[in-house]
């Protein structure tokens, strides 16, 4: 099962058999399916790539995201980033939520702006903050990390 397969790990790097299993099992869910990683600080490339029946999930104590992590996420509707994103992979979040502005995102409140990713690069804090002088407009502005999102929050809980 899915428990099984992650146990303690705080890295997820899926490869051979291993995400075949989780893909299955994330994509054998029917409805609003929901995972919470709470102990995951790594999502590795492709870790979630092509998961279209995950809807939700939330991951406090991730700081990394992979090249392609979540790409082809098509049903999402909620991500939750409780940590602050320090490595964001590119096209990470390729059509998150079947297209632009389609999922609702949360950040860490100390969160900052990422640089651009590019298919050798990954993005990474570009210095200035998202603060709460400037959260409303990114909420208005609705893009973070090269994305269009339904919604963006600052959180003020860790």
């Amino acid at each position: 099962d899915l428990a099984a397969a992650i146990g303690d790990k705080t890295t997820i790097i899926f490869t051979g058999t291993e995400t075949d299993a989780i893909k299955s099992f994330i994509n054998s869910k029917t409805g609003a399916f929901t995972l919470l990683l709470p102990n995951i600080t790594t999502i590795g490339e492709q870790a979630f790539y092509g998961c279209a029946s995950l809807a939700n999930i939330s991951l406090p104590s991730a700081t990394a995201i992979g090249k392609h992590a979540f790409f082809g996420c098509v049903s999402f509707t909620t991500l939750s980033f409780g940590s602050v994103i320090t490595e964001l992979g590119y096209e990470a979040f390729y059509n998150v939520g079947n297209g632009a502005g389609n999922c609702a995102l949360t950040l860490a409140s100390e969160q900052q702006h990422m640089t651009n990713a590019s298919a050798s690069s990954p993005g990474t804090p570009n210095g200035t903050p998202v603060t709460s002088a400037d959260a409303n407009a990114l909420e208005t502005e609705r893009t973070w990390g090269g994305y269009t999102w339904k919604s963006i929050t600052i959180s003020n809980n860790q």
